[in-house]
């Protein structure tokens, strides 16, 4: 009813909690539109770039633009033509159970400081409006003044690492003297875990630990660069790490997910996603330049993504480099190159 009921002028923005229900509610209004022409878009983090872009753009003549997005249009992105928001006061956000030891994305009410950012999200460039699909007193009395700061709901493994760097001996009361102090929990899990990957002894920081917390990247991936020099194994490691930061180049969308599983399991060769997409790139870099946009298009891969692996690979290398672990000379001709990478495609090591 509001999407017919508001102006034929402007676009139209729809706060929902994550992708299953942006993917839900664009097949509903589709199937209810009648003769009511929508432009419906996505936009989420998961998208490719391209797809993302596409919010920006004008609809076809005659239709109106509908976009139904999660919170990355609260404050990341600004769209000029929104003339209404349609707000569910949903939202999904990661959250560190320091009983379970594990990480969970859980829907929640959002705070009433993100409500108002989503307020704001209409009428940038005229006149907006915004409709609250929740009550008043849910908004006063149910809802947070503000989002629950990170530091009390990720893990804590990288920053407990950091300071331990940085020379402070006591890391919980540190913490402690914060406006917003983690669990006693959550830090006793972080020292227990950097315990296990061996970048503390007696909550003492060790050789690997001086080395995690200098390579910029998570903890595992930097063990894995580092034991990848050691065991002779650098090119695949530097993917392998690349791949946590850029996440999967794979393109899936609700109509081709079948075929691409088909594809990542030809990559993969029966181990695993992670290999898929190790060798899906190692074929992508042996292909001609010519040939390289119709390989991405044919096995459904983010030319973004892509570059992104290749640039982080570049960024991690100069980090290896500077700490001396591969010589500054290091390159695919390089004497060094055969050595430190021995065991290349060796998947036991």
């Amino acid at each position: 009813g509001l999407l017919n009921a508001e102006s034929n002028k402007g676009s139209i923005l729809i706060f929902l909690p994550g992708v299953m229900e942006i993917n839900k509610c664009i097949k509903t209004i589709q199937n209810n539109s009648g003769s009511k022409t929508f432009h419906l878009l996505p936009l989420h983090s998961a998208l490719s770039s391209s797809d993302q872009k596409r919010v920006f753009k004008d609809p076809p003549y005659g239709s109106r633009k509908i976009v139904v997005s999660t919170n990355v249009a609260e404050t990341s992105i600004t769209i000029p033509d929104a003339v209404a928001v349609i707000d569910t006061g949903r939202v999904k956000s990661v959250h560190y159970d320091a009983k379970a030891k594990s990480t969970r994305l859980l829907e929640s009410w959002c705070s009433r400081a993100e409500a108002a950012q989503r307020r704001g999200r209409a009428g940038r460039v005229t006149e907006g409006r915004c409709f609250k699909l929740y009550t008043e007193s849910t908004e006063k009395e149910t809802m947070r003044a503000q989002p629950i700061p990170e530091i009390k709901r990720t893990s804590l493994e990288s920053v407990y690492l950091v300071v331990k760097a940085i020379g402070v001996s006591n890391v919980k009361e540190f913490f402690n003297g914060g406006l917003d102090p983690p669990s006693s929990e959550s830090l006793s899990n972080a020292r227990e875990y950097l315990s296990e990957i061996g970048a503390l002894l007696n909550d003492k920081l060790t050789s690997l630990g001086k080395y995690l917390s200098i390579i910029p990247t998570d903890i595992k991936s930097g063990k894995l660069l580092i034991f990848g020099t050691l065991f002779g194994n650098l090119e695949d490691s530097l993917t392998l790490a690349s791949i946590s930061v850029s996440g999967n180049p794979f393109i899936i969308k609700q109509e081709n997910r079948d075929e691409v599983k088909k594809i990542q399991q030809e990559f993969g060769k029966g181990k695993g996603d992670l290999h898929a997409i190790l060798n899906a790139f190692n074929a992508y870099n042996s292909v001609e330049s010519g040939k390289k946009r119709r390989f991405l298009n044919d096995n459904f891969l983010s030319s973004l993504t892509m570059t992104v692996i290749q640039s982080t690979r570049q960024q991690f290398i100069s980090t290896l480099k500077d700490l001396g672990f591969i010589p500054f000379n290091y390159s695919l001709t390089s004497e060094s190159y055969k050595y430190l990478n021995r065991n290349k495609g060796n998947t036991n090591i």
